[in-house]
């Protein structure tokens, strides 16, 4: 991937998530109480942006809890990122706990996540960070594909940070 599409992919993704989220919602969307699923585990890979224009991967695993509360769940993350070469390299690691809003519009949902955690930086250590983002799922019988884009900062300076583009599956 270019560094031109990724900066249009960092663009473009939150647009779209914010347009599908905030047009019309179909009556039984709006009746739905709750989560569909009480548990619901995912993996996803992508690229990670580092500042500086480094283009490094990442791996994750999510696991998503029901909420009672209408469109609302509780998301658990755990993301590997690397970003190879003598100057840009390193990796970080994170566990991270999410609250993730969703709205309905017909198979899609868009969504809001954001949430607390800790990263691991290699040769740096460990650190309390936060992270926010936009996404978009689908279903599609028992899987729901999904892409989504946020931003991790695990610094008070904003100078230890990375901006994932992540595409994945949950069951």
């Amino acid at each position: 991937m270019t560094r031109a599409s990724f900066k249009f992919l960092l663009a473009f993704v939150p647009a779209a998530g914010f347009a599908v989220m905030f047009c019309g919602v179909s009556a039984g969307a709006q009746q739905q109480q709750g989560s569909e699923r009480p548990l619901s585990f995912g993996v996803g890979l992508g690229v990670a942006a580092k500042p500086g224009g480094s283009i490094g991967s990442l791996g994750l695993g999510t696991l998503e809890l029901g909420t009672p509360w209408r469109n609302t769940d509780v998301r658990l993350d755990a993301a590997f990122m690397n970003w190879p070469g003598r100057f840009s390299g390193g990796r970080v690691t994170s566990l991270t706990s999410n609250l993730v809003y969703s709205h309905p519009v017909g198979i899609f949902a868009p969504y809001l996540l954001g949430g607390i955690g800790g990263y691991a930086e290699q040769g740096v250590g460990t650190a309390f960070g936060v992270n926010a983002g936009v996404g978009i799922k689908a279903s599609v019988r028992r899987l729901r594909p999904f892409v989504e884009l946020r931003e991790h900062v695990w610094s008070a300076d904003r100078t230890r940070r990375a901006t994932p583009l992540t595409l994945g599956l949950a069951f």
